[in-house]
Order: C-alpha cells, then sequence, then structure tokens
C-alpha cells in the first residue's frame, strides 16, 4: 500500500530548471566565458544539488579561490533574488495540480527540495500549494536525509513510499532510503538511460502508472532504485 509520495520541486511540479540554470550564468558572467561554461555545464549535470554546494563547488574546482563567509552569503543573497519571482511565476509541470488534487486527500504528499527551506516554503505559499502537501523540506538538508526524516515521522517502511524526481542526485537520494523511484524525463531526454528505473514525461503520466488509482503499486512494477 502507496503510504506516501515524496515530490522533488524543480522540475517536477513547475518548470524551472532553465530558471536557475541562467542565474548561476548571471552571477558568474564577470568570469570569462570558459568559466561560465563550466559552471553552466555542472550545474545542468547537477540537477538536485543545492545551491551551496554548487558555489562550494564552482570556487573549489573552477575559480581556485577561497569562498569567504560574506562571499557565499551574497552569491546566495543574490540568486535567490534573481529566481523567486520567476519561479514563482513558472508554469507548472503538465498534469501538477490535477494529480494533487486528485491524489493528495488520499496519500499524504511530500515535497524534498534543494531549495533552501525558507525560500521553498514561501514559493509554495505564494503559488497557494501549501494545502496539497504534508510536508515541505528544503536545503540544508540533503534529500536522503529529507526521505529517511520522512519515513520515521510517519513509521513508513521505504516500499510504501515513492520519490518522484527529474535528476540522477533524485536516483540516489532514493536508492540510499531504498524507496522507489521514478524519473520526470523530458521528450528525448537521457538523464536516466541505463539506469532501470520507470520515468514519466509529465504528471499525468504519474496518473497512468499501474495501481496508483488504488493507491498501491504491484510488486514489480515499480521496483527499487539501485
Amino acid at each position: 500500500m502507496l503510504k506516501a509520495i515524496i515530490f522533488d520541486f524543480d522540475g517536477v511540479i513547475v518548470e524551472t530548471s532553465d530558471i536557475k540554470t541562467t542565474a548561476f550564468a548571471r552571477l558568474f558572467a564577470a568570469e570569462e566565458a570558459a568559466l561560465v561554461g563550466k559552471i553552466v555545464a555542472f550545474s545542468e549535470a547537477n540537477g538536485g544539488m543545492s545551491r551551496f554546494d554548487k558555489f562550494r563547488h564552482f570556487y573549489s574546482e573552477f575559480l581556485h579561490r577561497e569562498l569567504s563567509a560574506a562571499d557565499f552569503q551574497r552569491l546566495c543573497r543574490e540568486f535567490s533574488e534573481l529566481v523567486m519571482d520567476q519561479v514563482i511565476a513558472a508554469p507548472f509541470v503538465p498534469g501538477a495540480v490535477p494529480f494533487l488534487e486528485m491524489h493528495h486527500a488520499h496519500i499524504p504528499c511530500y515535497i524534498a527540495s534543494a531549495t533552501p527551506q525558507d525560500e521553498l516554503q514561501a514559493i509554495v505559499d505564494r503559488r497557494e500549494l501549501a494545502r496539497f502537501f504534508s510536508g515541505v523540506y528544503g536545503s540544508p538538508r540533503k534529500k536522503s536525509e529529507i526521505i529517511a526524516h520522512i519515513l520515521a515521522e510517519q513509521a513508513i517502511d521505504p516500499d510504501q513510499a515513492l520519490f518522484v524526481g527529474d535528476a540522477l542526485n533524485d536516483h540516489r537520494a532514493a536508492a540510499a532510503c531504498r524507496v522507489p523511484f521514478v524519473g520526470r524525463e523530458l521528450e528525448g531526454g537521457k538523464v536516466f538511460e541505463g539506469i532501470g528505473c520507470p520515468t514519466i514525461k509529465d504528471l499525468w503520466s504519474l496518473s497512468e502508472l499501474p495501481g496508483l488509482g488504488g493507491f498501491a503499486f504491484a510488486e514489480g512494477e515499480v521496483p527499487i532504485a539501485t
């Protein structure tokens, strides 16, 4: 019996991936073009990683400069200023609101995101989504920590939950907690190629997964992420 669905937010509930990639490029626009290219490529390849960890990686591996506490706080503040209003205005992933309206009263739904907790909660509130979710969790906690917290707090076995994400980091978080995983893959995308997890193109597709209407997946229909 399915007792919880845990969603990533960016790219699963709302279409925001390009917004955040552009924000990273704007923050480091004064650097050499090649470095900006590396920053953008790393950001795109590491969806699901918090901006905190990305900033540290950029300084350590690309800029080779110390990231002071003041610069770190400035980057976090400016990034939030660049993306906040755009994320609030971004379109929903197709089927997201109908899915939540249909299922949230029967299956507790949660958000586990790399977006900072306060910012995430403000976005959820301003988009009037809070009524759909039993819990909204963001960084600095890792997604695997959030999933483990939900399982423990609600006394849910891993195979009674489902995590829906759009990045390999999401898959790894689910695997760390032994929770079944479904990947949201854009048309023509290859993020989950060769992994063997079920994929969907939107939240309409999630509703069509076998067994969801009965709030239970048959054995083998949603395999454990590995």
